[in-house]
């Protein structure tokens, strides 16, 4: 009897069913079940009417020998493809599918395997695309700051012939705003062709991202998943991607940082950026402009032909690709240099070339100059994807030409100014905002002599000039005071509105002061710039008239002028830290969600750990190294197969021998980013015991990192109170037990009495 093999078939991980002569379904096994759901009567109930009529013309000549059929399956979320083997056993119909993907299941395999923004773009729509049927799609990505939807890619019709959609009013802003997909019955009017446009909306975090058209030849209904799954790969990659850009824009800022805090030639800096294009891109000729606005013209100053270096010139603006590119903002590029000028009604200048590629060196948006290389003969010199590594060259540029005109002019005030040189360099290592700036108060009142002086920082949302920070003579009632920076009253104030140094000798005869402090007779209010924008206001007040000469002014000044550069380094600094943790927060519950044992485990880790350093009193730097490494102490195991991770009996002798080097992998993976160097000795220390008994390298006592002393701890106790594979948690009173006994061997004594001590206030 077939009936025997039932068990058998179980075994079989393919979708096998058993029908009648009639297709009645007889068994399914457990994957059938599983892809398809709770079975139908009927084969044919689940079938497109395309495979149906496939599949009854096959019955009727089904035979003893397997038959290959290709049948389309009706599922929740869309329809599936099947290649399947049918044959007749007595009077019972065996059939065995494999290859059973759905659009929304393959799409999910894109997704983890993917992690460039291009590829899944591109691989992506054509995948959807296949599922439809059709071989013409585009995405479409809003660009919110525009209202436009701005074509990202495309399969089945030329890239040229897309342009960027207004959605102010129509069927886009209906699908923008209802998130919800559109069917356009004949979109186009064109017989045979097209039949429907679907629009499907492009979701990601509860916002409408963007849109995909499907041009298709017969009748579909939309699948809205395959919206939400590819507009949350698409957000989630192009978040990453302007994250690593930004990463490597500081990186950028950091190296030309220690060019310009050392004697450094500008020319020799260029050519080096010269080099990286030519080693790159191997063009045989180069240029880099220089705009003068003013003058209206550019000047060469570095420019290679056919490898050879041309003196520095100048030429007129308004000739050539050169001034378009001042002009638009925007890089260009050509194969026909000529034909190019022709077509946007550009007079040419220089020399006729074939392939040109040129991006312009812009400053807050500004032109200052471009960035231009070209080839005379070949049309083929250059691809259109180098134009993104030449713009990305150009920015480089941009800042090292900017910085060195802000060095030269800086050197030339440092000389005379030796005074705001050292308090500069006094205040520039200094990055927490608040240490910062009662280190400037407190220089400023020992150099000067002044006791009231008051940092005003702006409140962007609110609009208003609140005091941060205060010479200690300040009462708490100033502290709390705020200033619209709209009304027409107040010397800061009025400091913050024009952007300009204001000087009340005497207050009384002044129209804007307003009296705060009864014994102030003069007051000095600077705002505090970073280039065109004000942060904030530095207020000086003082019991004399006329207190202040020109020349502390001046100096005053230019020390308001560090000092804001501080603050905002301090600011950007906070705000890089913050988001430092998030993505290493992100990283590691991304990594912990896999296994429903360690879910959070890493951060319920790095709370208690915190909580046990505040508890020792450790001072703030050792509190934010504790912090990573509470989060990163189990990176190293990414290195470890999950199998032996996830194993619910003992580990074998080889198997615990890997899990041991998990600290080693973690210290790897660390040691080298700049931030985490001091967090990588703790995540190698972790499993090391206060007895010398631990791993990786037996440190004993006070030779363990105080933070590994934590960390220990707090891992032990979580892992102790949490479920896994091998093992039910134990009770909170039970895992502290076993922190009592084993103080002193396993773990610090000290930190135990910490950590019970944490664990009694949060009853």
């Amino acid at each position: 009897m077939i009936e025997e093999l039932y068990p058998l078939i179980e075994e079989i991980n393919e979708i096998v069913y058993i029908l009648d002569r009639k297709g009645k379904i007889l068994y399914t096994n457990q994957a059938f079940q599983k892809i398809l759901g709770s079975p139908p009567k009927r084969i044919v109930d689940r079938l497109t009417p395309t495979s149906r009529r496939r599949w009854q013309n096959h019955l009727r000549t089904i035979s003893t020998e397997p038959t290959d059929l290709e049948l389309e399956f009706r599922i929740k979320s869309g329809i599936i493809r099947m290649r399947t083997k049918e044959w007749l056993i007595g009077e019972r119909i065996i059939g065995i599918a494999r290859n059973h993907h759905s659009p929304v299941t393959s799409l999910m395999e894109l997704i983890n395997r993917v992690s460039d923004l291009d590829q899944l773009l591109r691989e992506g729509l054509e995948l959807i695309t296949r599922a439809y049927g059709t071989d013409t799609g585009i995405v479409y990505l809003y660009k919110e700051e525009e209202d436009l939807l701005i074509p990202t890619a495309q399969i089945g019709i030329p890239g040229n012939l897309l342009n960027p959609i207004s959605p102010s009013s129509g069927i886009y802003r209906r699908v923008l705003k209802s998130q919800e997909p559109a069917v356009i019955r004949n979109p186009y009017r064109m017989r045979g062709k097209f039949r429907n446009l679907i629009i499907l909306p492009l979701k990601a975090h509860g916002r409408t991202i963007g849109v995909l058209n499907l041009l298709i030849k017969k009748e579909a209904r939309p699948i809205p998943e395959l919206g939400i799954l590819f507009g949350n790969a698409i957000e989630n990659l192009r978040l990453l991607k302007e994250r690593n850009e930004r990463i490597s824009y500081l990186s950028a800022l950091s190296e030309i940082g220690k060019i310009l805090g050392s004697e450094f030639s500008l020319e020799q800096t260029l050519i080096h950026l010269y080099q990286q294009v030519k080693e790159i891109l191997h063009p045989k000729n180069f240029c880099i402009s220089l705009y003068h606005p003013e003058e209206k013209e550019f000047e060469v100053i570095l420019k290679y032909r056919k490898g050879r270096r041309v003196k520095r010139y100048r030429f007129p603006f308004g000739y050539g690709m050169s001034s378009y590119l001042i002009r638009t903002r925007r890089p260009l590029f050509t194969r026909d240099y000529d034909r190019e000028c022709e077509r946007l009604k550009i007079k040419p200048y220089g020399r006729p070339a074939k392939c040109w590629l040129g991006a312009p060196m812009l400053i807050k948006g500004e032109p200052i100059g471009l960035i231009y290389i070209w080839d005379e003969e070949r049309t083929d010199a250059f691809q259109p994807e180098d134009l993104d590594l030449l713009t990305t060259i150009a920015a480089q540029a941009a800042i090292v030409i900017e910085n060195a005109r802000q060095y030269h002019r800086l050197r030339r005030q440092l000389k005379e100014q030796e005074l705001v040189f050292d308090v500069g360099q006094s205040i520039s290592s200094i990055l927490d905002l608040d240490h910062l700036l009662n280190h400037i108060i407190d220089m400023i009142s020992k150099t000067f002599g002044l006791r009231y002086i008051a940092i005003l920082l702006y409140d962007e949302k609110k609009k208003e000039l609140y005091i941060r920070a205060t010479g200690s003579r300040i009462t708490e009632r100033v502290r709390r005071i705020r200033l619209p920076v709209k009304k027409k009253k107040g010397i800061s104030v009025r400091a913050f509105q024009t952007g300009k140094v204001y000087y009340a000798p005497d207050v009384s005869k002044d129209p804007y002061y307003v009296q705060y402090l009864k014994s102030t007779r003069s007051n000095l209010a600077i705002p505090l710039k970073v280039r065109d924008r004000t942060i904030g206001v530095l207020n000086i007040e003082s019991s004399r008239k006329d207190a202040f000469d020109p020349e502390t002014i001046g100096i005053l000044t230019s020390i308001a002028a560090q000092a804001a550069i501080a603050i905002e380094n301090a600011r950007l600094y906070q705000r890089l830290e913050a988001s430092y943790y998030d993505t290493v927060k992100a990283l590691v519950l991304a990594m912990e969600a896999k296994d429903r044992y360690t879910k959070g485990h890493s951060e319920r880790v790095t709370n208690y750990a915190i909580k046990i350093a505040r508890e020792m009193g450790l001072p703030e730097e050792e509190i934010r190294k504790l912090t990573y490494a509470g989060l990163l102490h189990d990176i190293g195991k990414i290195g470890i197969r999950d199998e032996i991770l996830t194993k619910a009996g003992p580990l074998t002798g080889r198997e615990w021998r890997l899990v041991m080097k998990h600290p080693i992998i973690g210290h790897g993976l660390l040691k080298d980013i700049g931030f985490l160097a001091g967090v990588s000795e703790i995540v190698r220390a972790e499993h090391e015991r206060y007895d010398g008994g631990g791993y990786p390298n037996g440190l004993g006592k006070k030779q363990i990192p105080i933070g590994a002393r934590i960390l220990s701890v707090a891992d032990a106790y979580d892992a102790m109170t949490s479920d896994r594979p091998y093992r039910p948690a134990l009770t909170k009173k039970e895992a502290i037990e076993e922190l009592r006994r084993n103080a002193g061997t396993q773990f610090d004594p000290e930190v135990v009495q910490a950590f019970l001590r944490v664990l009694k206030k949060s009853k």
